[in-house]
């Protein structure tokens, strides 16, 4: 693989974090604010809001695959990864919007109606997110650049999450309250912010790093090559349950603000935390990756995220505690995830280097499929919880709703949390690299003499 050099300028850099401006915004606003929409507005049980989120999210992980092979097969004039964004966006975007616009159909046809919009939108959202998570590695293979682009992705969509978190109730509220219309309202006003923005990406990024293997891709052959990538395999294992311990933090925000504190604004004050410190620390990681190994930065941000659950626990209904504690998730999470795609990109770099082969789009895709059985399970065990519970809409909360309710912000997060910090023993890709690179200097070394 041949070094690309060329200088990326600064307007290709912010169209790029444009990019997950528009993605990571569709997400937020889908993971934080759809199964309250269900539940305590469209008025959909509990039993049916999980039947529809379980049902879209594996349709999203199943489709991240064929999305990655697809990707890799691909070869046009713009590149491998952008025509997906121009293509698929926009009825994304569609779907998005009737996704939280749910007619009086009854009980049978609410469940099928959202059934079928998640399962179309999911389809296509694989569609854009993992040729745009495959970007990174594609617009230059210099390890510097890709920081630099990194800083620009994160920046972007964090700004993403946090436009969302803090605007959508203040919007909700002054367009209609809590009803089927507001929240399409709103979903129709970010959807055009999101388009323009995913259409500066397609047009001012270029795609530099091009396959230098003529061997024909194939799923088989692909996974061969991936699976001789240990560091890779325990990778994907983290981000499945990074992402199913953070949704099931984020979607539990609003009943633990409305039914433990009893303060429902508070939702957004801590939802809105998690993107803010993201976007400060995007500037920040960077200069902490030149001294310390991404491998502990991860694992620092986990650690973060445990024993501020811990004190979330121990501070009770103390507003103040609760908020010092969310501040301290917020910036564990931001650093335990601020450097996952450059990560990655090392991770595609050190299979092309072994076999010869480059399968971004592939192992692009397998670890947004685990990342989206992660959402699928909490998607699915988060109202489970809450069902155990005894957890009815609107109702006063008694004593086992309220140990749902922290179940599901609190307990299990911080159980996974710490398998992750476990798990994050396992990966040795830092070490292997200096290993390497160690050989590499001495063969040069001995070849000039």
């Amino acid at each position: 693989m041949n070094k690309n050099t060329d200088r990326i300028s600064l307007k290709e850099k912010l169209s790029f974090g444009m990019g997950d401006f528009a993605t990571n915004g569709v997400f937020t606003f889908i993971s934080s604010y759809l199964l309250y929409f269900y539940t305590d507005c469209a008025r959909i049980s509990l039993k049916s809001a999980g039947i529809i989120l379980l049902t879209g999210r594996i349709v999203d992980a199943l489709a991240c695959l064929s999305a990655g092979n697809i990707v890799d097969r691909t070869n046009t004039k713009i590149g491998k990864c952008r025509p997906f964004l121009a293509v698929c966006y926009f009825p994304m975007i569609f779907l998005m919007c009737l996704m939280f616009w749910i007619p009086e159909i009854g009980h049978v046809g609410k469940l099928c109606f959202g059934i079928v919009t998640y399962v179309i939108f999911s389809i296509l959202y694989a569609f854009v997110n993992v040729p745009y998570s495959t970007m990174l590695s594609v617009i230059t293979n210099d390890n510097k650049q890709r920081i630099s682009l990194n800083i620009f992705k994160n920046f972007g969509g964090n700004a993403g999450a946090l436009f969302v978190t803090m605007l959508s109730l203040f919007l909700v509220n002054i367009l209609g309250g809590q009803n089927n219309n507001a929240y399409l309202k709103v979903s129709v006003l970010y959807g055009i912010v999101f388009l323009i923005c995913a259409y500066a990406c397609v047009i001012h990024t270029r795609e530099r790093v091009k396959k230098e293997s003529g061997e024909e891709v194939n799923v088989r052959h692909s996974f061969k090559i991936a699976r001789k990538n240990k560091n890779w395999m325990v990778f994907i294992a983290i981000q499945m349950i990074d992402m199913l311990y953070m949704i099931l933090h984020n979607q539990g925000t609003f009943y633990y603000a409305k039914y433990y504190l009893e303060n429902e604004v508070l939702s957004t004050v801590f939802l809105s935390m998690t993107p803010l410190f993201c976007v400060a620390c995007s500037l920040g990681l960077p200069l902490l990756a030149k001294r310390i190994d991404l491998k502990y930065i991860m694992m620092s941000g986990h650690m973060v995220v445990f024993l501020s659950l811990i004190g979330t626990a121990l501070v009770g209904k103390n507003v103040w505690g609760t908020l010092i504690c969310a501040v301290f998730t917020s910036m564990g999470w931001a650093m335990a995830t601020g450097m996952i795609f450059v990560m990655l990109s090392q991770l595609i770099d050190w299979s092309e280097r072994e076999s010869g082969s480059r399968i971004q789009g592939f192992m692009t895709s397998c670890m947004t499929f685990l990342m989206k059985l992660g959402i699928a399970a909490a998607g699915f065990l988060g109202p489970q919880i809450l069902k155990a519970g005894g957890y009815v809409a609107d109702q006063a909360a008694g004593a086992q709703t309220i140990f749902a309710i922290k179940a599901n912000y609190i307990y299990v997060p911080a159980i996974l949390a710490l398998v992750v910090i476990l798990l994050t023993f396992q990966y040795h890709l830092d070490e292997e690299g200096r290993e390497y690179d160690s050989r590499e200097k001495e063969s040069s070394h001995l070849q000039l003499r």
